[in-house]
């Protein structure tokens, strides 16, 4: 354990500043999706800018959206939330019925 809390307490003497968020997202073409990470290092008064561009493999497709690209979800996920939506309604009209109906 104190192996592990030295260098921790180290770094946290160091005056380090880390900052990192995703700046981009966008499909490079069907089946890949770009995911690029901007990220500010402040280190001893000194400012580092930093950016990361990582590549992930869509199995099932690239969906450009309004609020940034993702990869597409597996078909029988899509199923699962339509049975479940269609489970609900059929839960809460059969209560309204039955709510009616005395």
């Amino acid at each position: 354990m104190k192996k592990l809390i030295t260098p921790i307490i180290f770094l946290l003497s160091m005056g380090i500043s880390l900052a990192q968020e995703i700046t981009d997202r966008y499909c490079l073409d069907n089946t890949t999706l770009v995911t690029v990470y901007s990220s500010h290092w402040v280190i001893n008064h000194r400012n580092y800018d930093i950016n990361q561009t990582e590549y992930t493999h869509c199995d099932y497709g690239c969906v450009e959206k309004p609020d940034g690209a993702e990869c597409a979800k597996p078909p029988i996920v899509k199923s699962a939330y339509t049975f479940i939506a269609l489970a609900v309604l059929f839960v809460v009209m059969a209560i309204i019925i039955g709510v009616w109906w005395r």
